[in-house]
């Protein structure tokens, strides 16, 4: 049996790796809250005196001017900045107070790794509603929150030369800030950018007509430049206008394409291009299309009301063919047209003769075939072949055709002689009787 001295020791070796263990785990867990720490810049906006949560750096309006120093350099660089606070009546610190105000105002952050950042910003007053529009790098991102309300605006940014700068506008409301984080990323951010939609892609009019096409430009991922609309593919005589031809998005514009008394009836192809300012110009196509009709074409109108300009409009009643006229059948439409495609082929079928008619018809015709043209026997002599030939090309044909009329006359009858007229006629007078 085991002495106690030894099972003392055995209690004594499994407690100490327990706590061994224990205290590598309280270890790792300390290095990585230290390490999120220094990863992670947090800012907490408002009011002196309210209360900073651990870990954040304060920043006061006006107060926290370009540049101040704390682990890294921070502040307002330009614009009016307010304070607001809803005192003890808000128990979250970040949620209690903020920066605020009605004009532009710019924050920058420098001294931190270049690289990529996850920004998570909360905006929101207990008693206000704030209309927020961050720009950084030429992209905007937008937050509205109305009284009572707190909302988090996550984007993603890249740092260059360890600096980086969030302009706040305002909309409706003034723009609001409570607090701001910047979080390492090994991501990049989504590149912003834009979309364009045309509506309708394909106008038909009647010579001399307007047309126009309503363009939606639709910012992606916080696109916040100035783009500019141009249209290509005009032939002599059109003219077009884009009304606005360039703006932030989002925004509307009007493609306006006129025609003239000689423009061609033909269908025409143009190109619709918007083209951004940011560093990558980035750009989208468009394809429209316009079909242009004769002066006296008949007004058609399909399910919704629109029609082509016909006898009996004026130059101000011109309306276009909507482009439900062009659309795409439906699988309903489609198997009715199959329907009626399928009831003409079976009625033209029911014209064709049958198998067995056919079958007759060939039995008869091997029976009783004759040769139509029958050959002419091979000539005999020079004359013979000679009067062939001249047959055969239509000379004598040609002839017989182009002579003039022979006179009509009546036959003459010639009475034949008699035996005995003969033998008198050779006795008396030697010259034979014709």
């Amino acid at each position: 049996m085991r002495s106690r001295a030894n099972l003392i020791f055995e209690f004594l070796k499994g407690e100490l790796r327990v706590v061994v263990a224990l205290g590598v785990l309280l270890l790792v867990l300390v290095s990585w809250s230290l390490a999120a720490d220094n990863a992670l810049y947090k800012f907490d906006f408002g009011q002196p005196g309210q209360g900073t949560p651990t870990g954040y750096i304060p920043v006061n309006g006006d107060s926290s001017l370009w540049p101040q120093t704390a682990t890294i350099q921070f502040g307002w660089t330009s614009g009016t900045v307010l304070v607001a606070s809803a005192g003890g009546g808000v128990s979250d610190l970040l949620k209690r107070d903020s920066n605020y105000g009605p004009d532009v105002a710019t924050f920058k952050i420098g001294g931190i790794q270049d690289g990529f950042y996850t920004v998570n910003l909360l905006s929101g007053d207990p008693n206000v509603g704030f209309s927020t529009t961050v720009l950084v790098g030429g992209y905007s991102f937008k937050l509205s929150t109305s009284a009572g309300q707190w909302r988090n605006l996550i984007f993603g940014v890249t740092v260059t030369g360890g600096t980086v700068e969030f302009a706040f506008q305002s909309g409706a409301d003034a723009w609001g800030v409570n607090a701001l984080t910047l979080t390492p990323t090994s991501t990049p951010p989504e590149q912003p950018t834009f979309d364009v939609s045309v509506q309708p892609i394909e106008h038909t009019i009647k010579v001399g007509g307007t047309v126009v096409y309503k363009v939606s430009v639709t910012p992606l991922a916080g696109y916040a430049n100035s783009v500019s609309l141009a249209l290509s593919g005009l032939v002599e005589g059109m003219v077009a206008q884009i009304v606005p031809p360039s703006g932030i998005p989002s925004f509307s514009a009007d493609v306006v394409i006129t025609t003239i008394a000689t423009t061609p009836p033909v269908h025409y192809d143009f190109v619709l291009s918007v083209v951004g300012t940011d560093p990558l110009a980035r750009s989208v196509n468009k394809n429209i299309s316009l079909v242009v009709v004769e002066t006296g074409y008949v007004p058609v109108t399909n399910e919704t009301g629109g029609t082509a300009q016909g006898p009996g409009f004026s130059e101000s009643e011109q309306q276009q063919i909507d482009e439900d006229q062009f659309r795409e059948l439906t699988p309903e439409e489609m198997q009715a047209a199959q329907e009626l495609i399928d009831e003409y082929a079976v009625q033209e079928q029911a014209k064709l003769a049958s198998p067995v008619e056919i079958g007759d018809i060939d039995g008869i015709s091997e029976i009783n075939a004759f040769p139509v043209v029958e050959i002419p026997p091979v000539p005999k002599t020079a004359f013979e072949s000679t009067l062939r030939q001249l047959t055969q090309s239509g000379t004598i044909g040609s002839v017989v055709d182009t002579a003039p009329p022979a006179p009509i006359s009546l036959p003459i009858s010639v009475a034949q002689p008699s035996f005995w007229e003969v033998l008198l006629s050779r006795l008396f007078n030697p010259t034979p009787v014709v």
